[in-house]
């Protein structure tokens, strides 16, 4: 008997194990956004996507002013009065890339947060279909 329910507790142990390291190796998907100030120059700009590199990106996007206000208009077309204290020259440019990883180090952002150009930086772990999304601080 005691043999039995030494067996059934060593069973359940390993059980759980196994379940919490199957799911603590799933990758999250993370994105990450870097606006840039206003004034930022083609090197300036070069240098934020090669620093971004540290992030081993598996998708990588640059928006422009026009870009971020087309999508602007495009979010905010039923808001006018959203719309109304919109304008081109106020949206930034930005960096987007996506990233997986178990779980991510904001530690790979510090060569990217050192740039002057950079006017903020944000992270977001996507949701999937057992987790709600989150912002990551990387203050």
């Amino acid at each position: 008997m005691l043999v039995g329910g030494v067996a059934a507790i060593v069973g359940a142990l390993v059980a759980t194990a196994v379940t919490l390291a199957v799911t603590r190796t799933q990758p999250h998907e993370y994105v990450v956004s870097v606006f840039l100030q206003q004034d930022a120059t083609d090197e300036q700009k070069a240098a934020v996507e090669s620093a971004l590199d540290a992030l081993e990106p598996v998708e990588r996007k640059f928006e422009s002013r026009e870009q971020a206000w087309e999508n602007y208009r495009k979010l905010f077309k039923d808001r006018p009065d959203l719309l109304a204290a919109g304008s081109l020259e106020a949206m930034p440019e930005s960096f987007r890339v996506t990233t997986k990883s178990r779980v991510f180090d904001c530690a790979l952002l510090v060569d990217v947060r050192d740039l002057a150009v950079v006017d903020k930086i944000q992270v977001i772990q996507r949701p999937t279909e057992d987790e709600a999304g989150a912002e990551i601080a990387c203050g």
